[in-house]
């Protein structure tokens, strides 16, 4: 009988400690999923702030075109950049409290494991996938440290052609544009750097990659 008992308490443990490891695994997965959004939102960030440039670009240089058309093809673009940006940000963010959820319920099964030497190496793992989300929301963040100056000036050269839609009001504001040309620049070096670590981060936590 007391065999059976102890049978069954092991049996008990067995389930508890694999329903333990099912919940860090789903939380693993969600973490990837995070990670994969961002990349995603990014990417297409990227794109907004190059097809946004290409209207600035032909507004600016292409004086045979219909101003009044090429100010609201500019406008419409600047509409489609800020909204991106705050799908970008709302996945980080949501990365963010993804990574906490992983990490705390990994630090806590390994707290169940009894081996020092696989404690070990799981606290190396772990600390390894800490870094790359840390890698990753650093990129982001320099991205975005660039990007609300950059969007500064985008709106503010809209309101000024709002006031005076002309030529001569955007030979006036040209050196603005240029400077928000250059921001553009660097805020696309910082997304392709973000977007390599996104890719990495997200392979190296999804079941096929490393």
């Amino acid at each position: 009988m007391k065999i059976y008992r102890l049978l069954g308490f092991t049996a008990v443990m067995a389930l508890v400690v694999l329903a333990g490891c099912a919940k860090t695994y789903k939380e693993g997965g969600k973490a990837a999923a995070s990670i994969q959004k961002v990349e995603q939102e990014a990417m297409v960030g990227k794109e907004r702030v190059n097809s946004t440039v290409a209207a600035l670009d032909d507004m600016f240089n292409n004086q045979q075109g219909d101003l009044k058309q090429q100010f609201k093809t500019y406008s419409k673009s600047v509409d489609k950049l800020e909204s991106q940006a705050k799908r970008v940000r709302k996945q980080v963010d949501n990365m963010a409290s993804q990574k906490v959820a992983y990490l705390q319920q990994w630090e806590a099964q390994m707290e169940t494991v009894e081996s020092a030497s696989i404690r070990q190496t799981a606290e190396q793992r772990r600390k390894s996938v800490e870094g790359m989300f840390v890698n990753v929301q650093s990129e982001m963040a320099a991205a975005g440290k660039v990007f609300d100056p950059f969007m500064s000036k985008l709106n503010d050269i809209r309101t000024a052609m709002n006031m005076d839609l002309n030529r001569n009001g955007l030979t006036a504001l040209r050196s603005v544009a240029d400077q928000a040309k250059a921001d553009a620049k660097v805020i696309n070096s910082r997304l392709d750097g973000a977007i390599s670590a996104l890719s990495k981060a997200s392979s190296a936590l999804t079941t096929s990659g490393g």
